[in-house]
């Protein structure tokens, strides 16, 4: 088998980590987990950055292999929807020292502004998902295939639109009324547009 070279740091984890029968890794591997904690993950991306430093990869090498890691874990995505929890978390805290009512005044105007952006993301994901149902089935027509990975570059920016797609299919896949409104929008099925058997669907999965 052979790999790049920007892979050997990521694979001497990976395997120092099975051979030592822990670590993130070895637990991913082993089907005992389906994502690495933020801590997990910031531990992985901090083990690769050493090794890499005593491989001796220039700082433009090293800096690349970690966005691709940041991609494939979501990490700063998922530091930054921890940060939302914790801030919500310490608005909780501060409204302790005031009266009751006055808490449950503020909280009800505090609901109302989340309430609020919910919907908007609600609205614009519907609305985004079926602009994006359409443009795929344009485009897949001219480009004469079937599949919209088909339509991505085999880089770090195609692999986040494939992620994208792979997101939709599982909202779609969990939200059958968006599913609908989709599907009538673009006359076409959800199977049909992303290129997928209704088994894989079922299963909530896009076809390699």
């Amino acid at each position: 088998m052979l790999f790049d070279e920007e892979d050997v740091p990521l694979l001497k984890i990976i395997l120092s980590q099975f051979i030592q029968r822990s670590g993130f890794a070895y637990d991913f591997l082993q089907k005992k987990i389906d994502l690495a904690s933020i801590d997990d993950t910031h531990d992985l991306i901090q083990k690769m950055l050493d090794l890499m430093a005593d491989d001796g990869l220039s700082d433009c090498e090293a800096q690349a292999i970690v966005d691709w890691l940041d991609r494939v874990f979501q990490f700063s995505f998922r530091v930054e929807m921890e940060h939302c929890h914790r801030l919500v978390d310490g608005v909780a805290v501060n409204l302790l020292l005031y009266p009751y009512t006055h808490r449950m005044i503020y909280l009800h105007g505090f609901r109302h502004v989340l309430q609020q952006a919910f919907a908007e993301t609600v609205v614009h994901a519907m609305m985004g998902i079926g602009e994006l149902a359409e443009v795929l089935q344009m485009v897949k027509e001219s480009a004469e295939t079937t599949n919209p990975s088909d339509l991505y570059g085999d880089d770090p920016v195609g692999a986040e639109y494939q992620q994208r797609d792979a997101n939709v299919v599982q909202f779609l896949s969990d939200n059958p009324e968006i599913r609908h409104y989709v599907e009538r929008r673009t006359g076409a099925t959800i199977e049909e547009i992303w290129g997928i058997t209704k088994g894989d669907f079922d299963e909530k999965k896009l076809n390699p």
